[in-house]
């Protein structure tokens, strides 16, 4: 049925507000599909949800007249993607780079005064099953998943959009 040209005004403002107050339900929806594909990334790559790293997503909406979102990691899920470099594991309290905390434990000079033990340091360190005074990590080889993790966000995420603005101009009294 065709909209009467004297009706046509009031109609394109009503599916400028729908579709302006949609904006941040359509922002919301389209964060909760892209921390979906977030959380099903490091899975992919051997970081199980149950090891010991404490690892998720989340997101922040801001804004309301023109929402924005930022979807992030959150722990140590870096390790996985990047792989990490062979390296000396410290106890807590010693102070200092990598490099410097490798050179030490090797050299012996990694000592901790009675004071530091006394604010909360440890002598040692539990690794693989063993406490010892430092620990060597061999590293980790990288296995990168966040490519194909955008590559699904930006898929599913103009998916929902799509849907949304559909919706808002239906609901603007268009497209029926």
């Amino acid at each position: 049925m065709a909209t009467p040209l004297g009706k046509l005004p009031g109609k394109v403002h009503s599916l400028t507000t729908t579709v302006q107050r949609g904006r941040k339900d359509t922002v919301m929806d389209m964060s909760l599909v892209a921390k979906d594909e977030f959380l099903a990334g490091p899975p992919k790559s051997g970081l199980s949800k149950s090891s010991s790293l404490k690892w998720g997503a989340g997101f922040n909406v801001k804004g309301s007249t023109n929402p924005t979102s930022l979807v992030r990691y959150r722990g140590p899920v870096h390790w996985t993607n990047n792989g990490t470099d062979p390296h000396v594991i410290t106890p807590k309290g010693f102070t200092g780079s990598r490099a410097t905390r490798t050179s030490r434990a090797l050299s012996g000079g990694n000592r901790l005064s009675s004071a530091k033990v006394g604010r909360g340091a440890s002598r040692a360190v539990r690794f693989g099953g063993k406490v010892r005074r430092v620990a060597y990590h061999p590293g980790q080889k990288a296995r990168p998943f966040f490519p194909s993790v955008k590559r699904r966000v930006k898929k599913r995420s103009e998916a929902v959009m799509r849907k949304n603005l559909r919706s808002n101009i239906v609901k603007a009294g268009f497209g029926r």
